[in-house]
C-alpha cells in the first residue's frame, strides 16, 4: 500500500509595503554585513572559573576528509578576525556536525570548560507571559539576529580560556563562542538591556529572535522604526532574510524551548 500526501507549509516571506520598505532602507546598515568585532559594551562576556580550576588539554583526531573541512572552516573565521592564534594551556577539541544539507558545522566542545566555569542563573523569558502580552495586538513584525553568539565581544582577557585544538595549530576566540555555559542568559541581558525602552510596550525578546507588534499599522511602523534605531545604536547586526514585516499573522518559533507558536488576531483570540 502507498499513501501519498500533500504537504503544504505558508511562508513567512511576503512582499514588504512600501511604507516599511521606507523604514529599512533608513535603517539599512542594521541589515548590513557585519565588519570586523563587535563594539564593546556593558555585556562583553566574561568566563568565570571555580576556585582551584586548572587549565586542560584535550586531545583531537580527525579524518583526512574533516582535516581539509577544518582547515577551511577555521581559515573563514581566522579572516573574519573572531579567531586569532594562541599559546593558551587551555585547549578543548574540535567536533564536526554534519547538517541536514551534507554540509559541516563547526563547533568547539568546550563541557570541559563548562565543568570548571561557575554558571550563572540569568532566568529566559516564559512562554505563558509572551501570550500575556499580545492581547490587543494584531500588527507583527519578527527580526532574527546574525549570528547571536559573536555579536558579543569576550572580555579583554577572558579569550585564552576559549582556546581549541587543530591539526594545524590552536586558536582562541575573540568573541563569544557557541557552547560556553552562561551564554544564552549573557544575550538574552544584553537585548534587554538594547530593548528595554521598548519591551513589553510594542517588543518582546527571546535570545535573537525580535517580536514587534502593535495595534494599528501606524503605531507598527513607527514601533520597527523605534526598534531598529535601538539596535543601530548599540551595533546589532540583524539577518533580513529571516525577517518577516508587517503582517496580520506570524510564526515564531522558540527553538531554545522546542515549542512553536502562531500568534493571529481572531475576535478576541491571537
Amino acid at each position: 500500500m502507498l499513501e501519498v500526501c500533500v504537504l503544504s507549509a505558508e511562508s513567512d516571506q511576503h512582499d514588504i509595503p512600501p511604507v516599511i520598505q521606507t523604514i529599512l532602507d533608513k535603517h539599512s546598515s542594521v541589515f548590513a554585513e557585519p565588519q570586523g568585532l563587535p563594539p564593546s559594551r556593558a555585556c562583553d562576556h566574561v568566563i568565570p572559573l571555580t576556585m582551584g580550576a586548572q587549565p586542560f588539554a584535550i586531545p583531537y583526531r580527525y579524518s583526512p576528509q574533516l582535516k581539509t573541512e577544518i582547515e577551511t572552516q577555521v581559515s573563514k573565521v581566522l579572516h573574519e578576525g573572531i579567531i586569532r592564534p594562541s599559546t593558551s594551556p587551555f585547549s578543548s577539541s574540535v567536533v564536526m556536525a554534519k547538517k541536514k544539507d551534507g554540509t559541516w558545522r563547526f563547533c568547539v566542545d568546550y563541557r570541559f570548560l563548562n565543568a570548571i566555569t561557575i554558571k550563572s542563573k540569568f532566568p529566559l523569558p516564559i512562554i505563558d507571559e509572551f501570550l500575556d502580552e499580545l492581547a490587543h495586538a494584531s500588527w507583527f513584525t519578527k527580526l532574527d539576529l546574525k549570528s547571536r553568539f559573536h555579536q558579543i565581544l569576550l572580555k579583554t582577557g577572558e579569550e585564552y580560556k576559549t582556546a581549541f585544538s587543530t591539526h594545524f595549530g590552536q586558536y582562541e576566540f575573540l568573541v563569544m563562542p557557541f557552547g560556553v555555559t552562561g551564554g544564552p542568559g549573557i544575550f538574552q541581558s544584553a537585548m534587554n538591556a538594547t530593548l528595554s525602552p521598548l519591551l513589553r510596550k510594542c517588543a518582546l525578546v527571546f535570545l535573537d529572535d525580535i517580536l514587534i507588534y502593535s495595534s494599528s499599522l501606524d503605531e507598527h511602523i513607527a514601533h520597527i522604526d523605534a526598534v531598529l534605531t535601538l539596535l543601530h545604536k548599540d551595533g546589532w547586526k540583524v539577518k533580513f532574510s529571516k525577517c518577516t514585516f508587517a503582517q496580520r499573522s506570524i510564526a515564531y518559533w522558540i527553538q531554545d524551548m522546542s515549542q512553536y507558536f502562531s500568534f493571529k488576531k481572531k475576535r478576541k483570540h491571537f
